[in-house]
Formats: C-alpha cells, structure tokens, sequence
C-alpha cells in the first residue's frame, strides 16, 4: 500500500514538473522581449548563411514574386541593398495604388523583409517621391523600424514601383530582438561616460579639429536606439542610449554618440553635420 502511495505521488509530480519544464521553454523561444538572464541572449547576434541556404532563399523569393522583383537576398536571408534590371511596363499608376502595392509587398515578403504587420509599417511612416512626370515610377520610402519602442537605425525600407508591378525592395527589418529588462547603465551614467570623450571632425577643407565633450555640450534629450553593429562576419543588435552632442556654440546637435546599456562601450559616433 506504502509502495503504491508513491506511485501516485510520482505519477502526479512528474507530469506536473514536465509542463512546467515546457511552458518555461517555449517562453524563452518565442517571447521576442526576453526578459531572463542577460547572459544568456545580448546581444543578439545574427551570422551570415551557407551559399546554399542563400540560393535556396533566393530561389523561393524569385518564384514567390514571378521573377519581377529585381532584388538580391543578402547573406543574412533579407531582401539587400543588390538589385538587378528589367524590362517594365510603360503603365501609369496613382500615388494611392502605389503606396498599397508597396505595403501589400512588403507583407507577402514578410519572410525576407521582417514586416508583418500593416498597421505597424504605415503608422511608422513613409515618403513617396514620383519620380516620373507620366506616373509610371514611384519610390516609397519606410521610415527606420521601431522595436518596442526602440529606433533601429539604418532599418529603412525602399520600394520601387515600375507600372503597375514592384520592381524592387531593398533594406529590411528585424527581429526577435534581445531587449534587457535592466540596464547597467542608466542615462545619467550614460551622460557621465561621455564627458571628457574627445572626437575628431574635418572641415570642408580637410583640416581636422578636436571638440571635447563637456557637460554643458551633453543633450538632455535621450532616447533608446537598438544599433546593429556591423562586423566581418555577424551583426550585433546593441541596445544603446543615443545621446546628442551640441557644438560648444550652441550651433545645434554635432554628434549622437552610442552607449551601451549593458557593457557601458561607445558603440558609435554618428557625425550629423555636413562637411
């Protein structure tokens, strides 16, 4: 009797500790704001593909799209910046049915351009430039993506309209993007650290000038930026604070320099004058 109480109790435990088991990891493979041990996902990390892997991706998004949309799959499986010519069709289209067939594109290539959501792509903005007199070419331009409330930079997407048909995508967005839920550098640690930072600018002549970060050059106005970090062979999605830096005269915002919310490193610094 003793051994069948056992029984029972293990018989009731044992499911019980395996559905626990499950439901923990199937919230770590899905959730998309992974809020667990730091150590085990930032940043996230994306590697390039096998050449096989990228003609198999290729050879699925020519097929999908009927072989007209003249844009390249880079090595990360995106729709690139590499396109390549074709004959189009001499057919006027209005700038409302060119926005729509950019947005419905751009959803049917979900796969390839990270956008899945209508509402998300249009309510985050656009540009449209006719770049005919006749109305037969247009470009859309979405503006970069924002991730939780994060801006990722260089995210924006264009999409060239020829006819009545897509010609073009290039750029993409992302995802499954680690986001820490806490940071190790706040703002004001963040201000702190790029105090005293020293960046080299040349003007238009090439002569090259130092300016010094000081406090009184330091913005206020900070906000949460996901950058993708290019390497050799890997792109890093680092959570940053974006701080703007005024020119000592008070000439307006000369750099957004990026910090790391995790390590404290500059992780860029983004010139946004002219020269």
């Amino acid at each position: 009797m003793k051994h069948k109480n056992i029984y029972r109790t293990l018989m009731v435990i044992i499911p019980l500790q395996l559905i626990i088991t499950f439901c923990g990891c199937k919230k770590n493979l899905t959730s998309e704001v992974d809020t667990g041990d730091l150590s085990l996902g930032y940043p996230t990390i994306l590697t390039p593909l096998s050449t096989a892997q990228i003609k198999h991706l290729q050879n699925e998004f020519d097929s999908l799209n009927n072989f007209k949309i003249c844009s390249k799959i880079d090595k990360y499986g995106f729709t690139g910046d590499e396109t390549y010519t074709r004959p189009f069709q001499m057919i006027p289209f209005d700038k409302d049915s060119a926005i729509e067939l950019a947005v419905t594109t751009l959803l049917k290539n979900s796969k390839y351009t990270k956008v899945k959501d209508r509402v998300a792509i249009i309510s985050n903005g656009y540009e449209v430039r006719q770049l005919d007199t006749e109305g037969i070419r247009w470009l859309i331009i979405f503006n970069p993506q924002h991730y939780y409330g994060y801006e990722i930079p260089f995210s924006r997407i264009y999409v060239l309209i020829y006819g009545n048909e897509a010609y073009a995508i290039t750029g993409h967005w992302y995802s499954n993007i680690y986001i820490p839920s806490q940071f190790n550098i706040e703002k004001e640690k963040a201000k702190q650290k790029v105090v005293g930072e020293k960046i080299t600018w040349n003007d238009f002549g090439g002569t090259p000038h130092e300016f010094i970060v000081t406090t009184e050059s330091v913005s206020d106005t900070i906000s949460g930026v996901v950058f993708p970090v290019e390497k050799d062979n890997s792109i890093e999605m680092r959570v940053t604070w974006m701080i703007p830096i005024f020119f000592s005269d008070g000439g307006g915002i000369g750099w957004h320099i990026y910090i790391d919310v995790i390590t404290g490193d500059i992780v860029q610094i983004s010139q946004e004058f002219l020269t």
